[in-house]
């Protein structure tokens, strides 16, 4: 088993659910011979370019989320239905990862990551869950996006019960997004959902 060479890289690995980038290794300490030595002798494991498993044998949610986030790099969050997964609204782990990033950068996508590009990407990431995500207020609105008046009051009110946001801040988060689909209706329901209302048929 591979050990950090100090205390500050190794709670780093621990953080990333034993991942590092290249950049995140070598400036913390590890040469660039020796992080090719840990790859051709298995004990680390390229899970994308620039992406590193330093233990080998974990593959799960929590790895694979990470990864896809820290090889988008520079402002990028998981997004759509790999948002929902992380947040607890929606059950079924994605087959695929979304990710957003700046409308500035180019990325593509690869199999097991979907990139998509938003001028909003920054102001609507929380920055705060790990690994990084769209917010949940703005995910509920994306999942609902195209869908039924229930699938978005079903959501809003997980979002709520769960306590990932507040009726207000689902509010704020539709008053910035003019195109919304349903949004007039939407903005009546919230108030239901405050009330306690818990899916559209209550509401109805």
């Amino acid at each position: 088993m591979w050990t950090p060479p100090n205390r500050i890289l190794a709670a780093r690995v621990a953080g990333q659910f034993g991942l590092l980038t290249r950049a995140q290794a070598l400036r913390g300490g590890v040469t660039a011979k020796a992080l090719e030595c840990h790859l051709s002798s298995g004990r680390w494991i390229r899970v994308h370019s620039g992406v590193y498993l330093t233990t080998p044998g974990r593959d799960d949610w929590d790895v694979r989320s990470t990864a896809a986030v820290l090889w988008a790099g520079s402002g990028a969050a998981l997004a759509r239905a790999s948002a929902g997964y992380a947040w607890g609204l929606v059950r079924a782990e994605p087959p695929v990862l979304d990710v957003v990033i700046p409308a500035s950068r180019m990325m593509e996508s690869q199999a097991s990551v979907t990139v998509s590009r938003s001028r909003y990407a920054r102001v609507r990431i929380d920055a705060h869950a790990w690994p990084h995500r769209v917010g949940a207020a703005h995910t509920v609105f994306d999942l609902a996006g195209g869908r039924s008046l229930d699938r978005a009051v079903t959501l809003a009110a997980r979002a709520v019960d769960l306590r990932l946001c507040s009726t207000q801040e689902l509010v704020e988060a539709l008053s910035d997004r003019p195109r919304q689909p349903g949004r007039r209706l939407l903005l009546e329901v919230l108030g239901d959902v405050a009330g306690g209302s818990e899916s559209a048929a209550e509401v109805r």
